[in-house]
């Protein structure tokens, strides 16, 4: 297996780890442009992690939506669904709110949704109020598949055949409808799981380990927002510096790969050193140490 998979395997079981709430969701839509295309069919899962492999259902939301025009011919055969079955059902400014309450203070879980489903719901919600649809963070479950499936293994990389040609599902399950999909895609992310695991611990000897020496906090005061630029926390180490982005995210500040490092190692010397039991509270800690304005807590 690919040892660029360990910082993916390593993110998954982190995220899973959290006492939080997932909703596993997936749309049916009109088709693929985002701006004008519309949603057809929501459904979320709420589940929570059960400490194993698995997850255990807390609630759920089905929403037909009328898209406010006739369905292309090919959806309607691929879905199954006719402007009959919509043209009661509520048209997206009258479900936006629903499912933006629904999915609050979850991290949202999909199968491609970063390239589609994500782009879709933000494009309703900016038609509908200007708001976006944005998560500190959200869990793929095509990205997980990609590096922890080896190439071969599959004919292709498709949710449908994933968890057909793996057994993950059986022959009769259907697809292209959005909550048996969600359900293949809940099956999909519980086969992962323990091959995360197994990645993970062969590949932790093999980390290089690095003494943290100090922790600087900057803060982005740009006002173009540059997604390279969010605020984060510059830790020194005997072995160079690393960052660790607000949002969960750690790198090299050279070219190197961050997957050659024990970062669960260096995150636990960051929390010591700063009295906080996440790295959320380090960034707070850090901040009341030495000020708003690019302040530096001298550790050591």
């Amino acid at each position: 297996m690919r040892m660029l998979s360990y910082d993916l395997a390593r993110h998954l079981m982190l995220a899973l780890e959290k006492p939080v709430v997932y909703v596993i969701y997936d749309l049916e839509t009109t088709g693929f442009d985002r701006d004008k295309d519309r949603i057809i069919q929501f459904y979320g899962k709420k589940v929570i992690f059960d400490g194993d492999d698995g997850f255990i259902t807390t609630d759920s939301l089905n929403l037909l939506i009328n898209p406010g025009f006739s369905l292309p011919e090919n959806i309607v055969t691929l879905t199954g669904m006719t402007d009959e079955m919509l043209e009661e059902k509520p048209n997206e400014s009258d479900v936006f709110r629903t499912i933006k309450d629904f999915m609050e203070g979850c991290v949202p879980v999909g199968f491609c949704n970063r390239r589609f489903d994500d782009e879709m719901l933000d494009s309703m919600f900016r038609r509908c109020s200007g708001e976006s649809f944005t998560f500190d963070y959200e869990i793929d479950v095509y990205d997980e598949a990609k590096v922890l499936i080896m190439d071969g293994e599959t004919s292709n990389r498709k949710l449908k055949t994933y968890v057909t040609e793996l057994n993950i599902v059986g022959p009769d399950h259907s697809f292209h409808d959005a909550s048996a999909d969600v359900d293949a895609t809940e099956k999909l992310l519980s086969y992962l799981i323990p091959l995360a695991r197994k990645h993970v611990e062969k590949i932790i000897p093999l980390l290089v380990k690095n003494r943290v020496k100090r922790l600087k906090y900057f803060e982005n005061r740009s006002l173009s927002r540059d997604a390279s630029k969010d605020n984060c926390i510059y830790i020194a180490t005997d072995n160079g510096d690393f960052k660790y982005m607000e949002k969960e995210k750690w790198q090299c500040t050279t070219s190197d790969r961050i997957e050659r490092y024990d970062i669960d190692d260096m995150a636990h010397q960051c929390m010591a050193m700063a009295g906080a039991d996440n790295m959320d509270d380090v960034f707070t800690a850090v901040k009341e140490a030495g000020g708003m304005i690019y302040p530096v807590a001298e550790f050591v």
